[in-house]
């Protein structure tokens, strides 16, 4: 990566991938609370459309690569203009969603209408669970039954649905997978108030695979469903600036997770007071938590 490379990533993808919103827009004017000062002043201006900063706590601004050096300054590390290229290369995968496909199966790209939420307990969603190894008590503590339909289609099905933070839906049955828009990951609270933990699941299949593995209907820590590996850095916000001390990772067994794994451990070095604890190794020589799951109960 050289310096025009670097200076044409956006810098709302840079920030984002930090743990950082917009705190105001207006058009393409951006405010930031400072990543530089780390305080709850919203005095750090981008301008989207020029691809330019200016923080007004230090009275630096710039294009990307001054940003990152600007950065890496204000945490004490070297900060030449090879240091910020070094920076992006290993963040780039964070900045784009392209460099995180999604190891799942295709989704459907039809539109999907939701009809109807309600309890799960349709006799063939249970059976899609039990199938898949999953208590269908404990996922109904946390997913919904809900009625959909394609497009303007008049046929509807039902199907498991996970709400997100965004207002939609992941929705799973045994023969489909799809997204009700908007599109985004799922947090769930833990059953302890304030954690240290957070988990980080890719689906909820992996998440509801643990949770009957432990015999239990939640974990003590929070969690966060990325519903997609390439949601990756819409999760880092729900992760940042919160209680947590540790984050236990179930990502995939495939350079896709391991990738994401690797982003998420550069963003705890970048917090300082986080720590990762990738639980691979559990399920090693599986994909994913759920088909280990299964072939533990010989499914």
């Amino acid at each position: 990566m050289n310096v025009e490379q670097a200076n044409a990533i956006p810098m709302s993808k840079i920030l984002e991938s930090m743990g950082y919103m917009p705190v105001k827009q207006e058009g393409a004017d951006h405010w930031y609370n400072s990543p530089c000062l780390q305080n709850d002043v919203p005095g750090f201006y981008v301008n989207a459309t020029k691809n330019t900063w200016h923080d007004f706590g230090t009275d630096k601004g710039g294009k990307v690569v001054d940003f990152v050096c600007s950065y890496l300054e204000s945490q004490q590390e070297d900060h030449t203009i090879v240091d910020a290229l070094r920076w992006l290369d290993v963040m780039q995968g964070c900045f784009a969603r392209h460099e995180l496909p999604n190891a799942e199966p295709a989704y459907t790209d039809m539109s999907l209408h939701l009809r109807k939420v309600a309890p799960l307990r349709h006799s063939s969603l249970l059976a899609y669970l039990r199938g898949k190894g999953i208590s269908p008590e404990i996922a109904g503590q946390h997913l919904k039954e809900i009625t959909v339909s394609i497009d303007s289609q008049e046929n509807e099905f039902y199907a498991l649905g996970l709400p997100n933070e965004d207002g939609g839906f992941e929705v799973r049955n045994e023969t489909f997978k799809g997204r009700v828009a908007p599109t985004g990951v799922s947090v769930i609270r833990g059953k302890v108030v304030l954690p240290d933990t957070v988990h980080v699941f890719k689906s909820f299949m992996d998440f509801l695979s643990v949770l009957t593995y432990q015999d239990t209907d939640n974990l003590d820590g929070d969690i966060v469903i990325l519903n997609s590996t390439s949601f990756l850095p819409l999760a880092l916000p729900y992760i940042k600036g919160y209680s947590y001390r540790t984050i236990h990772t179930w990502l995939d067994n495939n350079t896709v997770g391991l990738k994401a794994t690797q982003i998420l451990t550069d963003f705890a070095k970048r917090q300082g007071n986080l720590s990762i604890r990738p639980m691979n190794k559990i399920y090693a020589g599986h994909l994913d938590v759920n088909a280990w799951h299964c072939a533990m109960l010989n499914l």
